[in-house]
């Protein structure tokens, strides 16, 4: 038996803890006492039988080292290793986190640099080879450990709001293209929130994936040394790191000075504006009030889309289609595009449009002038408060004194130009007269009464008051106010004259 012994310690790796050696040595003389039977059960004496079954097993001395090897690469891994492991991501965010890079901190920093975007690739590099690493070599501790810091990561990264900055230049460069050269307008992608949740994802993807090697490992032993599918991977990954860090910049620029036609918020409307629809009369022909506006360069949309090139085109019905009017959907809208010139996100310059119905003569029934308001506004609201500073109380009880039969042109003086501003107006002839509308905005200071309320309780909100008029004296009206509470937002109607 010594020579079994003796087999069994010259393939026993030295460097493995001693209940590794002696899992070896006793899977090791299971299998070799199971060839010794067999042979024995064939006739031979024990003697040969101890021989041939040595042999088959491999009694050259390079097929023992090489046993000896794999026995070695095998069973070495160290426990210390898998927790060197399973810190080494911590670590590197953490000394990311402090330096300003790998992860962005929007609420201070804004958007990542180019830098700190090939900064935050280098270090998912980095995780990413010591996983392949400790797959081909066979270590499922390790592997069970970055899988377990990854998760964790993406758990914890749920509370900080923090994405990786090589997500976020990806991202940016992903809707870049698809802006480019699709139908798709990427303008109004949040970037912060859909780069984080993609973080948060490849973190946890990430970390299965290495729990799902080490079953791997475990049901099928050491992986083959084939790195053909690794260095494909590998190379895409490096390519799209340069391409994303390279045109990254130039990619971000252009959301940041994004084309805008239309202000999403919006002043009152212009005194131009009123002059051109005051022009226009009902119960003329359309091609009489399209002269006019024409005169006056309006255009309507299809009009002015011709003007601008595809990519343009696209963008320019995307951004109309993101603003609301006060008018009904048979209207047709034109606007002054010399009036609207590209705009920057925060503009106030106003949306002044004008509005027109005809029947199905060809006649103008109807006209309309007033400003759009932008879906993005930061309180929903239908228009932004307007420039005056005026005390709304004022505004209110002056709404409370009114009664039907008032004159239109006093009507309309205080409320659209002493004490706020005219958003919209409407004329159009119907069987009880002349019937016009006015939707006039007015602003206290920040905060203030509400209106109706005289109780002392107060708010920030929006005032809007409606008025219509038959033959210049007032018909009904609402006194409105929208509400900027998140909670308890909507119109609100306080005063109500019929």
């Amino acid at each position: 038996m010594n020579r079994i012994d003796n087999y069994i310690k010259l393939i026993t790796p030295d460097n493995i803890s001693k209940k590794k050696k002696q899992l070896i040595r006793d899977e090791l003389m299971c299998h070799i006492y199971d060839r010794i039977d067999f042979y024995k059960e064939a006739g031979y004496a024990l003697e040969d039988s101890i021989t041939k079954a040595l042999e088959d097993m491999g009694n050259d001395d390079a097929i023992k080292l090489s046993i000896k090897n794999h026995f070695a690469e095998l069973h070495a891994e160290r426990i210390w290793w898998a927790v060197l492991a399973f810190f080494v991501a911590p670590i590197i965010n953490l000394i990311a986190l402090y330096c300003g890079v790998w992860v962005t901190s929007f609420d201070s920093k804004g958007s990542p640099t180019a830098f700190e975007s090939a900064i935050s690739f280098i270090m998912l590099f980095v995780i990413f080879v010591l996983a392949v690493f400790c797959y081909k070599k066979g270590f499922r501790k390790c592997l069970a450990a970055i899988g377990i810091s990854n998760i964790i990561i993406g758990a914890c990264s749920l509370l900080s709001f923090y994405p990786q900055s090589a997500i976020y230049s990806l991202a940016v460069n992903i809707s870049y293209l698809l802006d480019e050269y699709t139908p798709v307008v990427m303008r109004g992608f949040d970037f912060e929130v859909i780069s984080f949740y993609l973080s948060v994802a490849m973190l946890i993807a990430f970390g299965a994936l290495c729990f799902a090697l080490n079953l791997k490992i475990k049901a099928k032993g050491k992986p083959p040394r084939k790195f053909i599918l690794t260095s494909i991977l590998f190379s895409l990954f490096c390519f799209a790191s340069v391409l994303s860090v390279t045109t990254y910049e130039a990619n971000i620029k252009l959301f940041k000075d994004y084309p805008v036609w239309f202000a999403e918020r919006t002043d009152a409307l212009t005194l131009e504006t009123k002059e051109i629809y005051d022009l226009i009369e009902t119960d003329k022909t359309i091609d009489k009030a399209y002269k006019i506006l024409k005169e006056n360069g309006y255009l309507t949309v299809d009009e002015y889309v011709k003007t601008l090139d595809g990519a343009d085109q696209k963008r320019f019905r995307y951004n109309f289609n993101q603003i609301n009017f006060f008018f009904e959907e048979d209207y047709e809208v034109y606007f002054n595009p010399e009036a609207l010139p590209y705009i920057s996100h925060y503009s106030t310059k106003s949306n002044n449009f004008i509005f027109l119905l005809r029947d199905e003569s060809g006649v103008l029934i109807s006209k309309g002038a007033g400003c759009a308001y932008g879906l993005y506004d930061n309180y929903g609201a239908a228009c932004h408060y307007s420039i005056r500073n005026d005390d709304v109380d004022v505004v209110a009880k002056r709404f409370k004194s009114l009664k039907k039969g008032d004159n239109e042109n006093e009507t309309v003086a205080f409320f659209g130009t002493d004490n706020g501003e005219i958003f919209t107006c409407f004329e159009a002839d119907t069987p009880k007269g002349k019937k016009t509308y006015y939707r006039f905005y007015s602003r206290g200071a920040d905060t203030y009464e509400l209106p109706g309320s005289f109780d002392n309780s107060r708010t920030d909100c929006e005032v809007y008051i409606e008025l219509d008029f038959i033959d210049g004296l007032l018909n009904s009206g609402k006194l409105n106010y929208i509400s900027a509470d998140k909670n308890n937002y909507g119109n609100k109607i306080i005063e109500v004259i019929q």
